[in-house]
């Protein structure tokens, strides 16, 4: 039996890399745009449809409006074997990593949470030594001392 696929709702994005990227700097905005919208689709469902029409449909424009941006946009795409719809090899390569994160979440929580960084270390504490205070300057301090108490009073 397949294991439980993750519902992945979000992706790493790498804007510096986008936005230099020389592909997106040949591509006019409605390539941009439509390559951006396809890429994210492809991101969290792991495929975009082989019809052109479905594709229109998913960017919400005309046949006509695909056909304009659909030349340099399906350059970054390819088949896939097992399904025969299109994949893009960065949003394959975002959606396995958040997958793989999410997985480790789930084993974590299941744990009890996330596990402590370094479990040598006590919480609560204090590590070192003590900093020194400054004396006081400007008015009198008197300290009385109880077993459990520490009261100053100024004059």
């Amino acid at each position: 039996m397949r294991a439980r696929e993750i519902n992945v709702r979000w992706v790493k994005l790498y804007p510096d890399a986008w936005l230099n990227s020389e592909s997106r700097l040949t591509m006019s905005l409605a390539e941009r745009g439509a390559f951006r919208d396809l890429q994210d689709y492809c991101s969290i469902h792991g495929s975009i449809p082989a019809e052109t029409s479905l594709i229109a449909k998913i960017l919400g424009v005309t046949e006509t409006e695909m056909e304009l941006v659909w030349p340099r946009v399906s350059t970054a795409f390819s088949p896939s074997k097992e399904s025969g719809r299109l994949v893009n090899s960065d949003a394959t390569k975002a959606l396995t990593e958040a997958r793989k994160f999410l997985k480790k979440r789930a084993r974590n929580g299941r744990k009890g949470g996330r596990p402590k960084q370094n479990p040598s270390l006590t919480h609560g504490k204090p590590v070192g030594l003590p900093q020194k205070t400054q004396p006081l300057t400007q008015s009198k301090a008197t300290t009385v001392h109880d077993k459990n108490k520490c009261k100053m009073s100024w004059e």
